[in-house]
């Protein structure tokens, strides 16, 4: 799964977008969206959920998700992050991880 966010400033107008692929490298999802006006973070930490959600849903239970924000990846990763604005969305994020899959 590579996934991506866009924007038009910081905060501005944002949009998403990712694709699955499978260990031969042939598409099997795509996805994009708009998140309106937000900030990076958001879209960034967005574009992982829904992701992961296409996955999980689209019945592949062997993902390795890559990003290039850092800032999206360490807030999911780290456990000191509930009083985050965005800490609802970050957590459906890590309910992700106790599914039975392999996901990293």
């Amino acid at each position: 799964m590579n996934i991506d966010g866009f924007s038009l400033g910081n905060p501005g107008d944002y949009g998403f977008g990712g694709i699955l692929r499978d260990s031969g490298g042939q598409w099997l999802v795509v996805y994009s969206g708009f998140c309106g006006h937000t900030t990076n973070v958001l879209v960034e930490i967005m574009t992982t959920y829904q992701g992961l959600f296409l996955a999980w849903n689209s019945g592949y239970r062997h993902v390795i998700c890559e990003s290039d924000s850092m800032n999206a990846l360490n807030l999911i990763n780290n456990q000191n992050s509930a009083l985050h604005p965005h800490a609802p969305l970050i957590n459906r994020i890590r309910s992700f991880l106790d599914k039975p899959w392999t996901l990293s």
